[in-house]
């Protein structure tokens, strides 16, 4: 709730359509967090240590909010598997949210419902297919599939 107060407050008045750009962004970093920290591939860039600094500044800046967001947009752009847990620490403590409830692990059900579904779409069976990603949707777990892999990300 605070994370929506002070991105709305960019704005003199509430408008739904800051409330979905709100929840897109939102969206787009548990994404990004979540492909970097199940990534195969730990190398990365490493992250400017002065990035906390910088973001904290600006929000104490007459809560120049949307400059502290988009310092932070490309913190997470440039995030890599090493630093993703100190970022989603400092968006949690900086700005309320719970990220790290948002990036946690599937769970051993959801991989093998996951497994299922791959198999059952192999097999063209899509019924069962959208079946088991409705049932995953239920739990908060979206899938995304592409020519060559799925990924999934929780739901924000």
């Amino acid at each position: 709730d605070d994370f929506i107060w002070i991105l709305t407050k960019m704005k003199s008045e509430f408008s739904w359509d800051t409330l979905s750009a709100t929840k897109q962004r939102l969206q787009g970093w548990v994404d990004a967090l979540i492909h970097q920290l199940y990534a195969s591939n730990t190398e990365g860039e490493t992250l400017p240590k002065s990035f906390k600094e910088a973001i904290l500044t600006d929000l104490a800046d007459d809560l120049n909010t949307p400059k502290a967001l988009a310092k932070l947009d490309e913190v997470i752009a440039q995030s890599s598997p090493s630093s993703v847990h100190e970022i989603i620490e400092f968006i949690d403590t900086t700005f309320g949210l719970s990220l790290h409830e948002l990036t946690k692990p599937l769970t051993k059900k959801q991989q093998e419902m996951i497994a299922l579904r791959l198999t059952k779409r192999d097999e063209k069976d899509w019924q069962a297919s959208d079946t088991i990603r409705g049932d995953l949707l239920k739990e908060g777990i979206v899938l995304r599939d592409s020519t060559t892999k799925t990924n999934w990300s929780r739901l924000v």
